[in-house]
């Protein structure tokens, strides 16, 4: 999926270039871009965004502006940089505010929230996922089930269980099939040492996703049922599972960090 998308946004670039349509070229760098994300391609995605950004920002394009600000943040999440990632967090919560793009002042407010939860301060976090469900997100939009997981993240943290579930459980009705949402699910029911039933979720979200579709949601899959096996005390299972990953991160999204990988290597190694 991942790779397919990659290419259609190429194309859709060639078709903005041939044409001289400047405002699709931007919609199709921020494609690529985020195609580049997914691939964890951290260095190329953020030039690539921060060109389309120039564009829409040429055009007055806000809305794009701010969630291409947006994504930027995320990407330096998943490369650890936290200073930027809030910085650039801050910076799009207030483009979004001074445009009035609900959408993205709620994803600006849900990331505030999940990089404070990241640093240790529970308390920030949750005032910021509060403020985010007072702009009542639409329950079938992204955004919802997005403030949802973060919500239920904070609080399976927290050892707050029902609440928990409570959370993943609204992300999963609005939209079933999520693999985001089942994921979240699956390591709700492993914090609650229920492992045939977290295993139930992970194993489906690799088995979707297994023949192509978003990578790092792949690995997450058999990181998870690695983490089962080894919990269920079968460290051969655990291990494949694990080298297997692996293997998914160095084909599919061979710029994403492997500390995680190698982490879970070490703890088997304890067993």
């Amino acid at each position: 999926m991942v790779n397919r998308g990659l290419e259609y946004y190429r194309e859709l670039y060639q078709l903005a270039f041939d044409t001289h349509d400047e405002i699709l070229k931007g919609f199709a760098l921020k494609g690529i871009g985020n195609a580049l994300w997914y691939q964890g391609k951290f260095s190329q995605a953020i030039i690539t965004i921060e060109n389309a950004i120039d564009i829409f920002r040429s055009y007055g394009v806000t809305r794009e502006i701010d969630d291409a600000t947006m994504v930027l943040s995320s990407i330096y999440t998943d490369m650890g940089n936290y200073e930027k990632a809030f910085e650039v967090a801050q910076r799009s919560l207030r483009l979004s505010n001074q445009s009035g793009d609900q959408a993205n002042i709620i994803l600006s407010l849900v990331q505030m929230g999940f990089l404070y939860r990241n640093i240790g301060d529970f308390e920030t976090s949750m005032e910021y996922f509060k403020k985010a469900f007072t702009y009542n997100p639409p329950h079938q939009e992204w955004c919802y089930r997005h403030l949802c997981n973060r919500t239920g993240d904070l609080y399976l943290e927290k050892k707050n269980y029902d609440s928990a579930f409570f959370f993943y459980s609204q992300s999963l009705q609005s939209h079933p099939e999520s693999k985001t949402s089942l994921l979240r699910m699956a390591d709700y029911w492993f914090a609650r040492e229920e492992y045939e039933k977290s295993n139930w979720y992970y194993k489906r979200v690799y088995t979707e996703l297994k023949t192509g579709g978003e990578g790092n949601l792949v690995i997450f899959a058999l990181l998870g049922m690695g983490k089962v096996a080894r919990a269920n005390h079968d460290p051969l299972k655990a291990l494949h599972l694990g080298y297997k990953a692996l293997s998914f991160a160095r084909n599919g999204i061979q710029n994403l960090p492997f500390v995680m990988h190698f982490n879970y290597f070490i703890l088997l190694t304890k067993t």
